[in-house]
């Protein structure tokens, strides 16, 4: 097996990369591509698919409850005598409470919107003008601030 004897890690110089990498990042950030680049950044954040799914998953399960003590309101109000309601009742009501404090409890996702990933690459200002002007520091600092190194 080839990989086993492959080193772990390999090292280039700097200029030997450079242009190419600085074309690549000019081009996800030049203005014709910010749609395109927003969505893959807006996308690749860590739980992006499961932004919503736990709770409204918690949301669905709180308005079933709600309905079905709705419906035993109903019920009683249609002169179902109440004692024989009263364990469905409370059990429907803990239900409730119990999804109720999950949803409480549920810290929102720590995720970045669209327009915040817009601000942030307008921002930074002109990408491919500043790589152009070839400053290792400037190249820091774009890879720095850039959404792609907070997203």
């Amino acid at each position: 097996m080839r990989l086993a004897t492959h080193p772990a890690a390999g090292y280039l110089r700097e200029d030997t990369i450079r242009d190419a990498v600085n074309e690549w990042f000019a081009e996800l950030f030049h203005r014709d591509d910010a749609d395109r680049t927003v969505a893959a950044l807006v996308a690749s954040q860590d739980g992006a698919g499961q932004k919503v799914s736990g709770r409204e998953v918690a949301e669905h399960r709180f308005a079933k409850a709600e309905a079905e003590i709705r419906r035993f309101q109903a019920d009683i109000a249609a002169d179902i005598d109440p004692t024989a309601l009263v364990e469905a009742i409370n059990t429907a009501q803990a239900k409730r409470a119990a999804v109720q404090a999950e949803i409480n409890n549920t810290p929102a996702p720590n995720l970045m919107e669209a327009a915040e990933v817009y601000a942030r690459i307008d921002s930074l200002g002109d990408v491919p003008a500043t790589l152009n002007r070839g400053s290792r520091e400037a190249g820091r600092t774009l890879c720095r601030h850039s959404p792609a190194g907070s997203v």
